[in-house]
C-alpha cells in the first residue's frame, strides 16, 4: 500500500474511532448514570453539609451523621435522594424513548417510499400491458373486401383516411388552417367510436407519469416506445385539435414526437405548430427554421 492510501487508511480509522467514542459518550444510558453518581456524591458532600458550601471536594463525608438521623429524618434523606435519582432516570428513559421512536418513524417512511415505488413499478407495467391489449381489440372490417384488419395495422387504415380526408379539403379553396381544422373533424367523428378509448387510455396513462413522485425517466421511454409511427402521426394530429389539445402539454414534458417521422406528416411545415420540446432529439431537418444544435 502506498504511502497516501497508508494515511487515508488511519485517518478512516482515526474517524470511526472518535465516532464511536462519542456515541458511547452521548449514550443516555451512560449519561443517566452519571448523572445518578453525581446526585449521590454532590448530595452526601454538600445536601448535609452546612458548611462545605464551598469547599465541596475538601469537605469530610457526613456519611456518619447519616446513620445516626432519627427514622424520619432518614427516610426524608432517602426519599430526597431517590426522587433526584428517579428524575435523572425519567429524562433518561423519555430521551431514549424519543430517540427510538424518531428512529421508528424514520425507518417506517423509508419502507413505505420503497413500497410505493414497488407499487408504481407493478402499476405502470399494468399500464403498459393494458394499452397493448386496447391497441390489439382495435379492428376494422372492409365490407368490400371482406377483410378485417386488426391491431397496430389498422393505423395505416387510419392514417390513410386522414390524408384522404386532407387532400380533399384542400381541393376545396380552404386556407392551409382550415383544411387541416376541417379534416381532421370529419376523420374524428367518422372513427373516433375505434380510437376513443385508445386516446383516452393514453393520455390518462401519461398523466400519471407526470403526477407521480416515483416517475423516471425510463418510463417516460418504455411508454413511448409502445408507438408505432402511424400512431405518432395521429396523436400529433389529435394533439393539434380542440378535443385534444390537453394532450399536447404531456407532449411536451416527455417529447412524445422524439421519433415521429417528420417526413410522413400531411404537410413538412405542419411540425411548426408545435413546440419544439415535443420533439426532444428529434433531427427534423425538413422543419422550417430548423438549426442544427
Amino acid at each position: 500500500m502506498s504511502r497516501v492510501g497508508q494515511d487515508l487508511a488511519k485517518k478512516s480509522l482515526l474517524e470511526k474511532v472518535l465516532s464511536t467514542a462519542w456515541s458511547a459518550a452521548t449514550s443516555p444510558v451512560l449519561i443517566a448514570v452519571s448523572l445518578s453518581a453525581f446526585a449521590i456524591y454532590f448530595y452526601y458532600r454538600v445536601g448535609t453539609a452546612n458548611d462545605c458550601l464551598l469547599w465541596v471536594l475538601f469537605c469530610s463525608s457526613p456519611i456518619d451523621e447519616f446513620w445516626h438521623l432519627p427514622p424520619n429524618e432518614m427516610g426524608d434523606t432517602l426519599s430526597g435522594l431517590a426522587s433526584a435519582v428517579i428524575l435523572v432516570w425519567v429524562i433518561a428513559a423519555t430521551f431514549m424513548q424519543s430517540k427510538e421512536l424518531r428512529e421508528q418513524r424514520q425507518e417506517f417512511s423509508k419502507t413505505n417510499k420503497a413500497l410505493d415505488a414497488q407499487r408504481f413499478e407493478l402499476t405502470f407495467f399494468e399500464i403498459l400491458s393494458t394499452f397493448g391489449e386496447i391497441v390489439n381489440a382495435i379492428d376494422l372490417y372492409d365490407a368490400t373486401t371482406k377483410h378485417t384488419t386488426k391491431g397496430r395495422d389498422c393505423f395505416r387504415t387510419f392514417y390513410r383516411r386522414l390524408n384522404g380526408t386532407f387532400r380533399e379539403k384542400q381541393k376545396k379553396n380552404h386556407t392551409p388552417e382550415e383544411a387541416l381544422k376541417f379534416a381532421y373533424q370529419n376523420f374524428w367523428n367518422s372513427n373516433h367510436s375505434e380510437l376513443g378509448h385508445y386516446f383516452r387510455f393514453l393520455y390518462n396513462a401519461f398523466r400519471v407519469l407526470s403526477e407521480s413522485p416515483h416517475t423516471k425517466t425510463y418510463h417516460g421511454r418504455l411508454l413511448r416506445s409502445q408507438l408505432s409511427d402511424r400512431e405518432l402521426l395521429l396523436i400529433f394530429y389529435n394533439c393539434l385539435s380542440a378535443d385534444g389539445a390537453k394532450f399536447l402539454r404531456y407532449a411536451e414534458e416527455f417529447a412524445i414526437f422524439d421519433n415521429l417521422p417528420v417526413l410522413q406528416l400531411l404537410e413538412r411545415d405542419h411540425a411548426d405548430l408545435v413546440d419544439r420540446k415535443c420533439f426532444g432529439d428529434n433531427p427534423m431537418p425538413y422543419r422550417r427554421g430548423f438549426r442544427a444544435p
